[in-house]
């Protein structure tokens, strides 16, 4: 996903987790700042821009690094905030949160992330959801901005922010569905025209999930179906 959308993802769960300990801005800024180390693998220096890409989303982006850098990090947490001197697991939690929150939000788009590097180097990618979309993004923005402008908890905040996480998180839910529903209309097309195929997936256009690219694929020969979930048509 794009950098915002993992900035305010990790300041939530920073703030979940850290917010009553440090203080909601604090908690905000250290989730935003450790969620955002992952995508630092793309100043990598990398020749083949196939290298950079195949490298993206690897080391930095496993799960299994993930668990080995969160006592570094989260011994550098405590020493930076002195609230959380005698709170060693309540740092390990939010650092290893924000690090694979990060690499499990990237797994849902088309592009892949090798989350068990290097034991499985396989990239994994669902492609339920574009690397943009503003209606996952903005609820988890909108408890950001008011963790970062507004200093204490209360119990108002903590609504606002688990509210924020129910819809982000059944929004995700929701673009699983979509996909579905795309790809079986997408094989009704298919059936429809006289054409077979041995596999396809069905990815939503940009900054939505109500509209869907699919593509099938038959051998050497492949067919892209676009498909909205309103309406019939389908092209």
């Amino acid at each position: 996903m794009d950098s915002v959308t993992q900035f305010v993802l990790g300041a939530g769960v920073g703030v979940a987790v850290l917010g009553r300990r440090v203080g909601l801005r604090k908690a905000a800024v250290a989730g935003g700042l450790i969620a955002t180390l992952p995508d630092l693998d793309i100043f990598w220096p990398n020749d083949d821009p196939v290298d950079r890409f195949v490298s993206h989303r690897s080391a930095t982006h496993s799960l299994i690094m993930h668990a080995l850098v969160t006592p570094l990090l989260g011994e550098g947490l405590r020493r930076l905030y002195g609230a959380l001197e005698d709170q060693r697991l309540r740092a390990y939690l939010a650092v290893f949160l924000c690090l694979t929150t990060h690499a499990l939000l990237d797994a849902m788009t088309i592009y892949g992330t090798q989350l068990f590097w290097p034991i499985w180097p396989e990239p994994l990618g669902l492609g339920s959801i574009f690397i943009i979309d503003p209606l996952y993004t903005v609820p988890l923005l909108v408890v950001t901005i008011w963790a970062l402008f507004n200093g204490p908890w209360t119990p108002r905040f903590a609504k606002a922010l688990i509210a924020s996480f129910v819809f982000s998180t059944a929004y995700l839910g929701w673009s699983l569905a979509a996909q579905q529903i795309a790809e079986a209309r997408s094989a009704r097309a298919l059936a429809d025209n006289g054409l077979s195929y041995r596999s396809q997936i069905a990815t939503p256009m940009p900054f939505n999930t109500l509209f869907w690219h699919a593509i099938a694929v038959d051998g050497s020969r492949y067919y892209n179906v676009y498909v909205p979930l309103r309406g019939d048509d389908t092209a």
